[in-house]
């Protein structure tokens, strides 16, 4: 079995409506660290959801605030494990998301 570093979201800006940020594909990944930074002004709410593969949407972190110039280290998604087609969303207006991780095959 090869386990495979990923970086599984490089970096991205998040909207405030939930936005796909990282699809499972084959095989099994693992989250194993993310951080949401805001640099905005103000407080921003932070939510990520998860959506196994043919199944309706969990929410891991409904709304967690974080400070102006704050992060959030995410230890909700630490070693959550994402099979093929599971999808994890997030939502917060002006947060960057960064998540690493590793696949399993």
């Amino acid at each position: 079995m090869a386990v495979t570093p990923l970086s599984l979201q490089p970096g991205l800006a998040l909207q405030q409506g939930l936005q796909t940020v990282f699809t499972a594909p084959g095989g099994t990944t693992v989250v194993t660290s993310g951080v949401a930074a805001n640099s905005a002004d103000s407080i921003t709410t932070l939510s990520v959801s998860v959506t196994r593969a043919g199944g309706q949407a969990v929410f891991l972190i409904p709304a967690r605030q974080v400070a102006t110039m704050g992060t959030d280290l995410l230890p909700e998604l630490s070693g959550l494990v994402l099979n093929k087609g599971d999808v994890l969303s997030a939502g917060g207006a002006g947060l960057q998301l960064v998540l690493n991780g590793y696949s399993l095959s």
